[in-house]
């Protein structure tokens, strides 16, 4: 749910499809994030002892982590982020949080080959 919230505070087309009953109810997971995992994520994927403004820069990355990580072989993240390894603690972007839990991480456009998807649209 806080990723949920998080894309829908804008306006626009995406935004109010996004937010459609029906879409949220598929996009959105019936679980509580475990506070425990989250401690796992931010201690393991960021860095132990993260002081409050380094937690603030992460938002809710280490929810969403820890949500793949109790599925990690079921749930791979879709993220804009990119990759970048020398950044630490608090900076980390999400693909090199997801790393040493082995989480699945891909952008856009992995999510649109791995599902094939296509369409009959003519530009």
């Amino acid at each position: 749910m806080e990723q949920y919230d998080e894309i829908t505070v804008g306006t626009g087309g995406l935004v109010d499809w996004l937010r459609q009953p029906e879409i949220k109810d598929a996009l959105v997971l019936d679980e509580e994030a475990d506070p425990d995992v989250i401690a796992v994520v931010l201690a393991t994927g960021y860095g132990d002892n993260l002081n409050e403004d380094e937690i603030e820069l992460l938002g809710r990355d280490p929810f969403l982590i820890s949500y793949a990580l109790t599925d990690a072989i079921n749930r791979t993240i879709v993220t804009f982020e990119v990759s970048a390894p020398n950044q630490r603690r608090g900076k980390r972007k999400i693909p090199d949080g997801c790393a040493p839990f082995g989480i699945q991480c891909c952008n856009l456009t992995g999510l649109i080959h791995a599902l094939d998807f296509t369409t009959d649209w003519h530009l």
